[in-house]
């Protein structure tokens, strides 16, 4: 049986008991995450798939990032890009290994692997880093004594996104053509500079004038 509790204005407590069971609770920002976390810890009871948070010898990277996902994710900026993303990473097969026997040498093998099938280095990283926040999670916050980080041992793929990129004499004519005078002389002063826009900008507040 569940039961959820208000706790001050932004808490919720929710409360799972069953015979035969641990009781679980956990705390929540909203009642909307509260009743269903507390929906999934009674249906895992039915279906006798309940594994106790803290048994974490058992507790897979699969299980982790569901939990991650529930408790983490929805408070971020981006949490939308990040759930896609976790739910990738539990399809994945390292997923399925219990999360405190993860292995740099797994990581290794799985970044080579999507490196090789094609998959941007930024993207391999920010999912290697989706990865490291969890068992920074873990260790901080869920009470995992001991937990080694694997992430934190793997060299980040390199991203090459460096452009050389030089302005053709045409595309300068046109883009000059179409530039009333003011603008004129910040676009060749900044095609014979090589400038960025921000340092172009600082340069405008130093001198009024221009």
């Amino acid at each position: 049986m569940a039961s959820i509790t208000k706790r001050g204005a932004y808490q919720f407590l929710a409360r799972v008991r069953r015979r035969g069971f641990p009781e679980q609770s956990r705390s929540f920002h909203t009642r909307e995450q509260a009743e269903a976390w507390a929906a999934e810890v009674e249906l895992s009871f039915r279906r006798g798939t309940f594994k106790d948070p803290g048994d974490w010898a058992t507790f897979t990277v699969r299980d982790a990032l569901a939990r991650y996902l529930t408790e983490i994710t929805p408070h971020k900026k981006g949490g939308r890009t990040e759930a896609q993303r976790i739910r990738w990473l539990q399809r994945q097969p390292f997923a399925s290994r219990p999360m405190t026997r993860l292995q740099v040498q797994d990581l290794r093998a799985w970044r080579d692997a999507q490196i090789a099938a094609g998959a941007a280095p930024g993207t391999v990283g920010l999912k290697l880093a989706t990865l490291s926040h969890l068992y920074t999670v873990a260790a901080r916050e869920w009470g995992v004594e001991g937990l080694d980080n694997p992430v934190k041992k793997l060299q980040k793929p390199r991203v090459r996104n460096a452009r050389d990129r030089r302005i053709f004499a045409d595309e300068e004519r046109r883009l000059l053509a179409e530039a009333d005078p003011l603008m004129t002389s910040i676009i060749v002063f900044a095609i014979e500079t090589g400038m960025r826009r921000s340092e172009l900008r600082v340069g405008c507040e130093r001198r009024p004038g221009v």
